[in-house]
């Protein structure tokens, strides 16, 4: 059994360590700090629940706004998800194409306040996920 873990690295001298179970609790607070007002996901697959959970890291404002892209392969995207991530307000869906011998599986998500500010971004993989403030 692989225990997943998360980097965050605000600093090359300091790494903090987040354990899975508090990954959107971390998301939240650092929301709430840098009061950041766009989240981009980027995920090979989406639950309602899911786009539900990410959606409520970003503290309530009238200037929130989401940016997703989510994929199809091994058909575990729920459509409910697609149905959510497209439906809110101020949110833009965008879906990967299935392609023959491609694969579409990143787990990226970058909060920001817009394109002109510094930006949070977290990237997963199956055993690690790093959290890098730039």
């Amino acid at each position: 059994m692989t225990t997943q873990v998360g980097l965050h690295i605000s600093a090359p001298s300091r790494i903090e360590i987040v354990r899975p179970t508090d990954i959107l609790a971390f998301l939240a607070r650092e929301a709430r700090q840098h009061e950041y007002r766009r989240l981009s996901a980027c995920a090979a697959y989406a639950t309602r629940i899911g786009v539900s959970l990410l959606r409520n890291v970003l503290p309530d404002h009238k200037d929130l706004s989401f940016r997703w892209l989510l994929g199809l392969d091994d058909y575990i995207t729920e459509p409910e998800a697609l149905l959510a991530a497209a439906g809110a307000i101020n949110s833009e869906l965008r879906v990967a194409g299935m392609l023959p011998k491609c694969r579409f599986h990143p787990k990226l998500y970058i909060m920001d306040r817009n394109p002109g500010f510094s930006f949070k971004s977290v990237y997963e993989d199956s055993s690690l996920s790093y959290f890098t403030k730039f």
